[in-house]
């Protein structure tokens, strides 16, 4: 594994790992012709020219999200700094449990079960949950923190910006506004809490 892997206990720990091939493929780079553009499916993209530009366009997005994200997480550490707060163990148990419920989902896609993890690095679910315990914290806190901005700052999301924040879903990810509803769940209680959240951001 290596030296900066999340769990402690595995950084640069030698393993060994049992795999089958199956089958092997060969690369094979496609003529970028009408038949590669069609078969791309996507609007407007008949050309390298149109599909260079694309792709460009998508990069810069992919690191503006990054560079936004980064800049979020320094002002809930900035912030962090000088807040107290006080966290239930109850709540740090939940939130480690759903670490580790994600981390099995993630896991599961590579083809490795939960157990199997934990028999191949002599580890159990309380393990990987402590393990879990200050990113837990720190979720938690700066969760709490976003919550006590919307409430001093008094911030409000109406029904109008909900549905508008759907149709940008709908259209960012080809779906239809009753498939996103179906998604995120009738109430919508998630994505009016992201834009609450993204207000609150705007506010600090």
């Amino acid at each position: 594994f290596p030296e900066d892997y999340h769990a402690k206990d595995l950084k640069g720990a030698p393993v060994v790992f049992k795999v089958k091939v199956n089958e092997i493929k060969e690369v094979k780079v496609p003529e970028l012709d009408k038949e590669f553009f069609e078969d791309l499916g996507m609007e407007g993209i008949d050309t390298k020219e149109a599909l260079e530009a694309q792709v460009k366009e998508n990069i810069t997005a992919s690191k503006e999200a990054k560079a936004e994200d980064k800049y979020t997480e320094d002002l809930l550490a900035e912030i962090a700094k000088t807040t107290e707060v006080d966290v239930p163990d109850t709540m740090i148990s939940d939130e480690t449990e759903r670490m580790v419920e994600h981390f099995a989902e993630h896991i599961s896609m590579q083809g490795i079960s939960i157990e199997q993890f934990y028999q191949y690095t002599n580890s159990s679910k309380e393990a990987l949950k402590e393990q879990y315990k200050e990113e837990a914290l720190k979720r938690i806190k700066y969760r709490l923190i976003l919550e006590e901005i919307i409430k001093v700052e008094k911030i409000k999301v109406t029904d109008k910006e909900v549905e508008t924040e759907v149709e940008e879903l709908a259209k960012k990810y080809n779906m239809t506004k009753e498939e996103v509803k179906k998604q995120y769940g009738e109430n919508l209680d998630y994505i009016k809490y992201d834009l609450e959240v993204t207000k609150a951001f705007d506010a600090i």
